[in-house]
């Protein structure tokens, strides 16, 4: 069928800015309640990435643009000067806060290179506000550009890791809005969704996200993937990455290695889908 991938929605807007304040959905709390945190400092920023409050590699590259407003923001409101000093330090304290995401890195360089310590504060803020909000809107489309380029691989029932949803990316997602638009062009039958110990991203997030979606799914333990291959009830496996080195070596959450090997014994199709700030090419 023809599909307007335009039209494809997320199931949810976890992170919202504006002026020097990052509201993000606290994705712990999540799937029992929808609690919204206002994030006004820097140290706030930095709690939320390394509790888990916001994570996904997509999603970590936007907070990270965020994140070092929200820090320029704070300093101005200090009353102090937004000096190179300053700013490299912001720079340095997200870099801190998380280091698998290669997304966190991308945006932090094109950040750093933005500011000229011989401009206005105001003309700084503006140039890293622009920069920020370009890479939300890229993230976006790059979810669009993998659901139109992984139509028609994914077909039957689908096995997914972790979470790779809105919730890690700020769009439809990377392996789920894959597995969304296979859905709505009535190619995906269901998804089995691993429950990714020790953290569950797959039970609490992944499935919320399907439900919202209205996209058949069903919660597995991590190991009983083996059997249902086994038994000839999955189809493919489509998962996201943390990191990508330029030969194609894919970091991402523990227990994906386990089942790529798992559809390489039963002969499934296992794709890995992420944008292009995922590639970290000095590996």
């Amino acid at each position: 069928m023809e599909l307007d991938f335009m039209k494809l929605q997320p199931a949810i807007e976890p992170i919202h800015y504006s002026d020097g304040v990052l509201r993000a959905l606290d994705q712990r709390r999540l799937p029992h309640e929808e609690v919204w945190l206002e994030l006004r400092t820097l140290d706030e920023v930095i709690d939320a990435i390394k509790t888990l409050a916001v994570r996904g590699a997509p999603l970590l590259g936007i907070v990270a643009g965020y994140g070092v407003l929200v820090g320029m923001h704070e300093i101005i409101r200090d009353g102090r000067r937004l000096t190179g000093e300053e700013f490299d330090k912001i720079i340095a304290r997200i870099a801190g806060s998380r280091p698998t995401a290669r997304n966190l890195f991308d945006t932090l360089e094109k950040m750093h290179a933005t500011f000229d310590n011989s401009s206005s504060d105001e003309c700084n803020i503006l140039k890293a506000s622009d920069l920020a909000k370009s890479i939300h809107d890229t993230e976006r489309g790059n979810c669009i550009e993998i659901a139109r380029n992984s139509l028609g691989l994914l077909r039957g029932n689908v096995i997914t890791h972790c979470n790779t949803g809105v919730l890690a990316t700020g769009g439809i997602g990377t392996a789920l809005g894959a597995i969304q638009a296979g859905y709505s062009a009535g190619l995906v039958e269901k998804v089995w969704v691993d429950e990714t110990r020790p953290l569950l991203q797959g039970a609490r997030l992944t499935a919320w996200e399907l439900g919202r979606l209205d996209i058949p799914h069903e919660i597995i333990c991590d190991g009983a993937v083996a059997g249902i291959m086994a038994e000839g009830l999955a189809d493919c496996a489509i998962v996201g990455a943390d990191r990508i080195a330029s030969n194609g070596d894919t970091a991402n959450k523990i227990g994906t290695y386990g089942l790529a090997v798992l559809c390489d014994y039963h002969e499934l199709p296992f794709y890995i889908a992420a944008p292009g700030s995922t590639f970290d090419l000095s590996l």
